[in-house]
């Protein structure tokens, strides 16, 4: 047996665990398998609870049971095997490191249920044992160290400690009274608050450093999430806005690594690609990556900070939340994605985690979200979920209880100092791009907003001049005008100073200038079918059709696109009829129907951005036709876009 620590339960010494210090790894007990895909497998009954029952414990006070002795040392091992993707499970190494570091997780558990049942009951007791507690292994700068090795083992050292600072700085943010507390208790010049919060600051640079490391490795997934999350945490007891700036930016990444292909189906977006090399983990994956995000959304709203600004975000974290959950009642999406993208067929998804419980955490951060899912969980998966599901949940990893993580954010949106505005204090226009037409005004100014409610715009000013015609109004920041010259999308930077408190913001807006009216064709033809073609012809989104012209040829799909030329405007027009007249048909709806000559058109009444065409020629092998048309389109006067 390699040196470690030994635990064993009941006098027989039946079941036995060893904590590996050096050398190889233990032997695995008889009846555990080498490799699985569930973790649980890799135990013996019973064998984790004698490890938590004999775990060394030491004295503090207010503690009835003391505290679990802290180690400045994290030594783990890696969990999955290095050649399977993240899919297969190595019990040898999982047995290791479930034995050298669960006593991290029970500390973060302890404080993180604890905290929440001081809650309920806020003894000064409990509060002077949690501030004690988590003070004991702030005295010692436990986690301070993490084991390195050649595989990927150093790294799962990294992950675990990470998971527990963000766990413990969640739980002691959202608890103030347990602030206080410590706050109370002097040490030397000082007190225990500060001692804590430095400790957790220490800790928080260097999970930053990690980041930065793998943020030039160009893998951004649901570990630099969760490491985003613990130092949002940190970022806001400490009010360092070094650690802010750098969680809202993997928050924003996160954001655009959703997928929203405008080239597929909105129905198909919300998938992570990094997620999605788990294969047979995908699914849960996604889950475990969904946690973070949405924590990072609901913790940022604390002290005036909130990365999910503006419609395009919350569309995204709708996308990935909808996604995620309905993989639990249609796994198959997964593994149809996957085929999709890496050509693997019959990737079968584990279904087990519910990441259901999400929707309560997302209707806390907007109602819109929960809305946008259950109604398409209901639409494609034919399921009733409340927006409340998940409220009685939590994760000692988000700081315990869902319900009371929520409690505190909304008791503390409250405003933040001016060292934090740059970061949280941010200003935005209620959209991020608008379109304007040429020569028509701006009827109602285009108004940003302050993410806090409180402070107010004293200059405003643009990095480059906004298009000919249009003003920024130097105290308020608002566009008006009317727009003299047509431009494609251009990117402007708004700077602005706000008040009370003095900060200063930055926005970027996307503007572009448009004609008035534009015109758009589409056409469709069908070779040998009775069963014709047919075509939605229509304008751009806001935008509403004023003149349209159409061309059928009625006996051959031959038509070329000149002969609009010569149509008028609103004129249906058959170029060739059927051999039997009555066998054709060219078809506008709404509109009318011709099966020869032509038919006057008057659509501009309807105030419609779309039509449908349609043409058809009966014959005994089968008809033929083809349609042309094209619309003349009225742009709205200003259209903003997500």
């Amino acid at each position: 047996m390699s040196k470690g620590l030994q635990f064993c339960l009941g006098a027989l010494l039946l079941i036995c665990t060893s904590v590996t210090t050096a050398g190889g790894l233990e032997p695995l007990p008889p009846g555990i398998p080498a490799t699985t895909s569930n973790r649980n497998l890799c135990f013996n009954s019973q064998e984790l609870e004698a490890y938590d029952a004999n775990y060394p414990r030491i004295a503090v006070s207010g503690c009835s049971v003391g505290a679990i002795r802290p180690s400045t040392d994290v030594n783990s091992y890696r969990v999955y095997r290095d050649d399977t993707g993240g899919s297969v499970i190595d019990c040898q190494t999982t047995r290791a490191n479930e034995f050298n570091t669960r006593f991290l997780d029970n500390f973060l558990k302890e404080v993180s249920t604890m905290a929440d049942d001081t809650v309920r009951d806020p003894s000064a007791t409990n509060a002077l044992c949690i501030s004690n507690m988590l003070y004991s292994w702030a005295s010692a700068d436990a986690m301070k160290n993490v084991k390195t090795r050649a595989d990927s083992s150093s790294s799962q050292s990294k992950y675990d400690r990470m998971w527990v600072v963000g766990g413990l700085a969640a739980t002691y943010l959202k608890n103030q009274h347990i602030q206080d507390r410590a706050a109370k208790l002097a040490i030397n010049s000082s007190n225990k608050d500060a001692a804590i919060k430095k400790w957790l600051l220490d800790l928080g640079r260097k999970i930053s450093a990690e980041i930065d490391e793998n943020r030039h490795k160009g893998h951004e997934a649901n570990i630099q999430y969760w490491r985003a999350f613990a130092i949002l945490s940190i970022g806001l007891l400490n009010r360092d806005k070094n650690l802010l700036s750098q969680s809202q930016e993997v928050f924003q990444t996160a954001m655009s690594s959703i997928t929203d292909d405008p080239n597929r189906p909105e129905d198909d977006y919300g998938f992570l690609p990094f997620e999605l090399e788990r294969r047979s983990k995908a699914l849960h994956y996604h889950g475990f990556a969904s946690e973070p995000i949405l924590g990072m959304a609901l913790v940022s709203k604390m002290y005036g900070c909130h990365f999910l600004n503006s419609h395009w975000r919350l569309n995204q974290i709708s996308r990935l939340l909808r996604k995620t959950i309905q993989g639990k009642y249609q796994p198959e999406v997964f593994t149809n994605e996957i085929e999709r993208v890496f050509g693997a067929k019959g990737v079968t998804q584990d279904s087990s985690s519910d990441s259901r419980r999400l929707t309560y955490l997302a209707n806390e951060i907007n109602p819109a979200i929960s809305k946008n899912v259950t109604e398409f969980i209901a639409r494609l998966a034919n399921a009733t979920l409340s927006t409340t599901y998940g409220h009685d949940k939590g994760n000692p990893r988000l700081g315990g209880s869902y319900q009371r993580l929520v409690e505190a954010v909304n008791l503390r949106k409250t405003t933040y100092s001016n060292l934090l505005g740059e970061v949280c204090g941010g200003m935005d226009y209620p959209l991020n791009s608008y379109r304007i037409v040429l020569n028509e005004p701006i009827r109602s100014p285009i108004v940003p907003a302050l993410r806090s409610t409180k402070g107010r715009i004293i200059s405003c000013n643009s990095a480059t001049p906004l298009p000919v015609g249009l003003s920024l109004n130097s105290s308020t920041c608002a566009i008006t005008g009317t727009s003299r010259m047509v431009q494609t999308a251009a990117s402007y930077i708004i700077n602005a100073i706000v008040d009370n408190p003095t900060y200063e913001v930055v926005t970027k807006i996307s503007i572009e200038v448009q004609p008035a009216q534009y015109t758009k064709i589409f056409s469709c033809s069908k070779n040998d079918s009775n069963g014709g073609c047919r075509v939605n012809a229509k304008c751009d989104a806001a935008d509403i059709i004023v003149s349209t012209k159409m061309a059928c040829n009625l006996e051959s799909s031959s038509l070329n696109s000149d002969i609009l030329n010569s149509i008028p405007k609103d004129r249906l027009v058959v170029v060739t009829p059927s051999e039997k007249v009555n066998d054709g048909i060219c078809n506008l709806s709404p509109g009318g129907f011709v099966r020869s000559g032509s038919l006057a058109l008057d659509l501009a009444p309807l105030k419609t951005g779309s039509t449908t065409a349609s043409c058809r020629e009966l014959d005994s092998n089968g008809g033929d036709c083809k349609l042309i048309i094209q619309l003349t389109c009225q742009r709205n006067k200003v259209v903003g876009f997500d």
